[in-house]
């Protein structure tokens, strides 16, 4: 048998699959160990990966991922926006905070018309953007922020929650707003540096 066949039918393969298995492990352990889902319950707002069955009855769902737009805009905030902040808002209780939403999804009507004032309030288009994108470039309008504050010790607790929110899947998105959340992480994941 010509040695060049013989490497090429018999030995590459097999020298691919074994480092194939070597580097990701059998194919079942590691299907087997990845979360479905990330569950906060929903009195303390601890929250666990879910390997092999859903959420219980006393848990909310906080996705596996960041949450995008569907194919629809909703009319109300994302069910698992909600479950996020929800489980942040436990958190901060039990460290002695109150964290509340000011604003959270907005119609494209109400978001246009809020851009519109704001480009004549700061005078062009770009100083306007600072402070309030158009209805097709907010995530406002697809229940994907919220504006939060906080009812007590504001001071200790946006340092409490810009060091915590990324454990429950919320980023601070924009420099100068330092209230304006955004589900852009998986929980756990560490966020990007506001833009």
């Amino acid at each position: 048998m010509n040695p060049n066949v013989f490497w090429r039918v018999l030995i590459a393969p097999c020298l691919v699959t074994m480092l194939l298995a070597f580097c990701i492990g059998p194919a079942q352990a590691s299907i087997q160990d990845q979360p479905i889902d990330f569950c906060a319950n929903k009195l303390t707002g601890f929250i666990r990966t879910s390997h092999r069955l859903p959420c219980s009855s006393n848990e909310n769902s906080l996705g596996l991922n960041a949450l995008e737009p569907g194919l629809v805009r909703p009319k109300k905030l994302d069910r698992q926006l909600v479950a996020r902040f929800n489980a942040a808002r436990a958190r901060a209780k039990a460290n002695g905070f109150e964290l509340l939403i000011t604003s959270g999804w907005r119609s494209v009507r109400h978001q246009q018309l809020m851009y519109e004032r704001a480009v004549v309030k700061y005078g062009s288009d770009r100083e306007a953007r600072r402070w309030v994108l158009p209805a097709d470039e907010s995530l406002h309008t697809w229940g994907l922020a919220v504006d939060i504050r906080f009812a007590n010790r504001s001071g200790a607790a946006l340092r409490w929650f810009k060091k915590y929110s990324y454990r429950f899947g919320l980023c601070r998105v924009y420099k100068n707003e330092w209230w304006h959340f955004e589900p852009n992480v998986s929980p756990g994941q560490k966020c990007s540096a506001p833009r």
